[in-house]
């Protein structure tokens, strides 16, 4: 785990600080594995991988930062996931207690806010996910770093796949290749010929691949995500598959030049809807999600529906643009520059676009 300025803890604290005066809150509990990540800077309490709410606690009032967890995860957890924050702790022993009946002891009478299930506290995610933003400068650092490994994995990728190999083995790989890098997958997809015109979400299979792979990962280290879609061809692309590869980078580049501080999430929207209608595919917006936040969450897609929010500075983009067939998808963030598109690196062959005055090099399907 990197180390954290103490500006930046301190701009953590603060920012959880005035959301408890904002609603007289006199506790926070802490237990879902993002926002755990979050205010610890890249720490994580999972034991169990597959769950989002990990094996430790933390428990917040205006003086103080508390750690609860079992006796036999607590000694790591203060070595390697939460040195940054410096908590005080409590370790219970596996038969005192399970440690949400602990906490909710432990907050019992006092106006709580938690991300988990506690009896006796307010639970709502949601309010968390609005004080991670905007990203640190050591945040965007690591998604920028996260977004051009991601690249350079799914490219590894591309090459190793051959006709004949099992959509499991490309899975293999991938997850073998970012767990060298001490990389997790949230999601994902490897499918291949007709599986990717009949599921948008194409799960690795025992197919054998024959002339067409689309491959997606959603990598998450130090808390953050970056969700990549890639798609090769085994010979020359079919036409109409280019065709419609086209289109949704059309689409794409028109949404990165609309991405600028001010802009309202649902203009986008709008402007995708309008788009896909005037190029042919006009009921092709209802069939997948558009995008939307990325970070310590996979994907907030509700932001895109809702006329009040405004993209700002220092935010990181999954926008995902699908026609049956074929999709596009990278890690963008905005910076002070504009937007800057961090998983496309030029290991990938790739195509430039011109979009009123924006310029992009996007990824194009790689032909083998």
């Amino acid at each position: 785990m990197k180390t954290l300025s103490l500006e930046e803890i301190e701009e953590k604290r603060k920012r959880l600080l005035s959301l408890m005066e904002e609603n007289d809150y006199e506790y926070v509990v802490i237990g879902r594995r993002d926002n755990f990540a979050w205010f610890t800077g890249g720490g994580d309490n999972k034991v169990i991988i597959n769950r989002e709410c990990g094996e430790a606690f933390l428990v917040i009032d205006r003086e103080n930062i508390r750690l609860i967890a079992y006796q036999m995860d607590g000694q790591r957890f203060l070595d390697e996931q939460v040195q940054n924050i410096k908590p005080e702790y409590i370790f219970l022993k596996w038969y005192e207690s399970p440690l949400e009946d602990f906490v909710a002891r432990l907050i019992k009478g006092k106006k709580t806010l938690s991300d988990v299930l506690i009896e006796g506290a307010y639970y709502s995610p949601s309010s968390f996910f609005k004080v991670q933003y905007p990203l640190s400068i050591s945040e965007i650092q690591r998604l920028q770093w996260l977004g051009e490994v991601s690249e350079k994995i799914l490219k590894s990728a591309a090459d190793f796949a051959s006709p004949g190999m099992k959509e499991y083995e490309i899975a293999g790989f991938l997850l073998d290749e970012y767990t060298k890098l001490g990389i997790e997958c949230d999601v994902l997809m490897v499918g291949s010929d007709e599986r990717i015109f009949k599921y948008r979400h194409p799960l690795p299979s025992e197919k054998k691949i024959q002339e067409y792979l689309f491959l997606h990962t959603s990598a998450r280290k130090w808390g953050l995500h970056a969700n990549i879609t890639r798609l090769v061809s085994f010979g020359k692309v079919p036409q109409e598959i280019q065709r419609r590869y086209e289109i949704v980078t059309t689409i794409e580049g028109v949404v990165f030049s609309l991405c600028k501080v001010g802009t309202r999430f649902l203009d986008v929207l709008n402007e995708q809807k309008r788009l896909y209608k005037e190029l042919g595919f006009e009921e092709e917006w209802e069939n997948h999600f558009h995008g939307g936040l990325t970070g310590y969450t996979v994907i907030d897609t509700s932001i895109c529906m809702d006329p009040n929010e405004k993209i700002k500075l220092y935010q990181p983009f999954d926008w995902f643009i699908t026609i049956t067939g074929v999709k596009v998808e990278e890690l963008t963030l905005i910076t002070p520059k504009g937007l800057e598109v961090s998983s496309v690196t030029g290991i990938w062959p790739m195509k430039r676009y011109e979009f009123d005055t924006c310029v992009f090099d996007l990824p194009v399907i790689f032909c083998k």
